[in-house]
């Protein structure tokens, strides 16, 4: 699109923004992994994991945060698809920075696509321990029959904690600080929501906090990354909504 082209002309990246945070189990968290379908009896649904040695850990993956962040704002700002995102930036609106913010594939009759200027890690457990999985059963009712189809399905325990790692891309302070607020938006939604598969049956709330970590600034005289969130107001002074505070 036009304005992505004229955006990358005709501004440099003038720094990285660091967020860090930390998102809180707080029913069990579902987020799908390979079905193992070997061992008899193994689960149906089993979790998203990483290896580290001999062990397997539940993680988060950025593009899971990432999808469902930007599907709650899509719903408020009543976009029905990417299109749409893209089509809003033409404007001014409340959510003209949505497809900026996180990113657009090609269409159609578009064939430019942008990569998002927000980047979403992997979030790792904060502490790894050997017992952070449950077993939950569900079951499925004929309605005809009446009859139970009881299923296995794993679950990360409540009360886990996933480190959170995001980066802007910096072109325009003001404009990064209008990103910042519409993730703020986002992630007070994904608070009221759910994160994963089976929302609807209790599964999946989590608290996600986040804060500004540090503003690393381009000194292009210097060749280095400076971190200048002291000298920057509109970053310092930014507070989330759900501000994480370490312990």
């Amino acid at each position: 699109m036009q304005i992505i082209k004229d955006m990358k002309e005709n501004k440099k990246l003038k720094g990285k923004l660091i967020l860090t945070g930390k998102i809180k189990v707080i029913t069990g968290l579902a987020i799908g992994g390979n079905k193992s379908g070997i061992d008899i009896g193994a689960l149906d649904n089993p979790v998203i994991k990483y290896r580290n040695g001999n062990n397997y850990y539940p993680y988060i993956p950025g593009s899971s945060l990432k999808g469902k962040i930007r599907s709650l704002l899509a719903k408020v700002a009543g976009f029905e698809n990417e299109t749409q995102d893209k089509e809003a930036m033409k404007k001014d609106g409340d959510f003209k920075h949505l497809a900026t913010l996180f990113g657009y594939g090609a269409g159609q009759n578009d064939k430019q696509s942008g990569a998002g200027l927000l980047k979403f890690n992997d979030s790792f457990l904060k502490d790894e321990k050997l017992e952070v999985t449950e077993e939950k059963m569900e079951n499925t009712i004929d309605r005809i029959s009446g009859k139970a189809n009881p299923r296995p399905l794993e679950r990360v325990l409540p009360d886990s904690i996933f480190e959170v790692n995001l980066i802007l891309d910096v072109y325009d302070e003001q404009e990064a600080e209008e990103h910042l607020k519409l993730l703020d938006l986002g992630i007070q939604l994904l608070n009221q929501d759910y994160l994963g598969g089976g929302g609807t049956r209790g599964n999946g709330r989590v608290e996600m906090r986040t804060k500004i970590k540090e503003y690393l600034e381009v000194d292009t005289q210097s060749k280095k990354l400076n971190n200048k969130l002291e000298d920057t107001q509109s970053f310092k002074n930014f507070k989330f909504t759900y501000e994480y505070e370490k312990n």
